[in-house]
């Protein structure tokens, strides 16, 4: 009775020791938080109001109602920089960035190295939203 007692505690505990997946060895889990990178589709100048539908509506909605911290950047009105996906400690402020900025919009010149120094050298996943 005490051998299956036993087991019934230790055979739960090192399933979820061995079989769990964990960070790799030195390396801190990624942040619980998205970026959301748009150009044009934010009507309103001074990002107060949400509205005119659309995907950028959707993915708002979406983050809100799931409970995801997210910050979003206006291609439209400034320039990506590695501030905008590291600490002040230069450590990967999201665990993700949505890239949803529409191609067709006007966008200020940007740096794209900022993205693959991003994914490359920090592993921020990087999503990709477009239209076919």
């Amino acid at each position: 009775m005490t051998r299956n007692r036993l087991a019934s505690i230790l055979l739960p505990l090192l399933f979820t020791t061995f079989v769990t997946p964990r960070p790799l060895e030195g390396q801190e889990p990624r942040p619980y938080r998205v970026l959301l990178v748009i150009s044009g589709q934010w009507k309103d100048p001074r990002s107060f109001l949400i509205a005119d539908g659309g995907e950028f509506q959707t993915m708002v909605t979406l983050f809100k109602s799931w409970g995801t911290p997210f910050d979003i950047v206006r291609l439209d009105q400034r320039v990506l920089s590695p501030n905008d996906v590291l600490d002040m400690q230069r450590r990967p402020r999201y665990g993700a960035i949505v890239w949803d900025a529409d191609s067709d919009d006007e966008i200020r010149p940007q740096d794209y190295g900022v993205l693959k120094d991003a994914v490359e050298h920090y592993h921020i996943s990087l999503i990709a939203i477009g239209d076919r």
